[in-house]
């Protein structure tokens, strides 16, 4: 008894859990919410990457001006470069800040779409959804957790 005991709890394999409908719906209603919020932050790293892009040109333009060359005795002729310098090395800051924020936000709503596959993963399905368990279990064994979830929405869809 007490052998098997152990062999149960460091045992890979795990009693599935049966999800009844509106447990179901409740998941399949956050990943939904979850795609929907990836695909926002795309649009984020699309605009992100539009305005990186923008500003390396504005870079490059400033960059072609160095070094500031200016008569002997004015170096005030260069505080326009200086003060350039200092705004473009700003707004890299603030690019590289939204980007690494962005990237921390979809990390964490990947996070929560992973939890949530793997609760669709395990489980067993009651009532009418027992007949596309298969779909839905090879829906969720796909490596793209966006196209997983698209999957899954258009097994649910109009069903139970």
């Amino acid at each position: 008894m007490f052998v098997w005991a152990i062999e149960s709890a460091i045992s890979p394999i795990r009693a599935q859990q049966v999800l009844s409908t509106s447990d179901l719906k409740s998941i399949q209603g956050k990943i939904s919410d979850t795609v929907i919020e990836l695909e926002g932050f795309d649009k984020e790293r699309e605009d992100l990457e539009s305005w990186r892009n923008e500003f390396h040109q504005r870079r490059d333009v400033h960059d072609s001006y160095a070094p500031c060359r200016y008569e002997h005795g004015h170096a005030d002729q260069c505080d326009w470069f200086i003060r350039e310098a200092a705004y473009l090395n700003s707004e890299r800051d603030r690019i590289d800040g939204r980007v690494k924020d962005v990237n921390n936000r979809v990390q964490v709503a990947r996070s929560r779409l992973q939890h949530q596959m793997g609760i669709v993963q395990s489980a067993s399905f009651p009532d009418c959804l027992n007949e596309f368990e298969e779909q839905i279990h090879s829906c969720v064994a796909k490596a793209d957790l966006k196209r997983s979830a698209i999957c899954l929405t258009g097994v649910w869809k109009d069903r139970c």
